[in-house]
């Protein structure tokens, strides 16, 4: 892509002015944003690509059911497109959310429960089950849902689906104190 002038560049320095003055060079390898200080890019980096990852073991996790059930490619990517139109408003909406890590937080306001996402992922085990269809993929949303409610019938079911972010980013899923887990273990 950088050859075409297509790639996305995410540029970190403790100088901005330094990635000011080179952008119309670097422009032509393709966008040029500058993230911040030094490390800010890798950040940055791994946010975007793993966007791609993400859909990509998505999509790859249910081609045998598209395949089998007949579906169209081309019109399921218009249908997709559709839903990651939506995404970027939804996760500055999300992020709003993620500050407040109290019980009392979790449990306001709740846009998507655990209980419902559990019961979105568990529902697919037996059609996938009954046609041979692997569901790794399944199962780890179920994975971390289950420690993120603090087991499969757990104490945290009716919360926000933002207490992922117990697991994912803290790595603390029975508690949500407001510290990282780091410092909790300290004590």
């Amino acid at each position: 892509k950088a050859r075409q002038g297509a790639g996305q560049l995410f540029l970190s320095s403790d100088r901005a002015r330094l990635v000011e003055e080179a952008r119309a060079v670097l422009s032509t390898l393709g966008s040029v944003t500058f993230c911040g200080a030094v490390g800010a890019s890798r950040a940055m980096d791994y946010a975007v690509v793993d966007l791609f990852f993400v859909n990509l073991l998505s999509f790859l996790s249910n081609k045998a059911a598209l395949e089998r059930e007949g579906v169209d490619v081309k019109q399921l990517v218009v249908e997709m497109k559709k839903r990651l139109d939506t995404v970027p408003a939804v996760l500055e909406a999300y992020d709003a959310r993620l500050s407040d890590r109290s019980e009392d937080s979790y449990n306001a306001n709740t846009t998507v429960s655990l209980s419902t996402a559990r019961s979105y992922w568990a529902s697919r085990v037996p059609y996938h089950e009954a046609r041979g269809i692997p569901t790794h993929l399944t199962q780890l949303f179920l994975d971390l849902i289950d420690e993120a409610a603090g087991g499969k019938d757990g104490p945290h079911l009716g919360a926000d689906i933002t207490r992922l972010q117990e697991v994912v980013r803290y790595g603390s899923p029975a508690q949500s104190s407001g510290e990282p887990a780091a410092k909790k273990s300290r004590r």
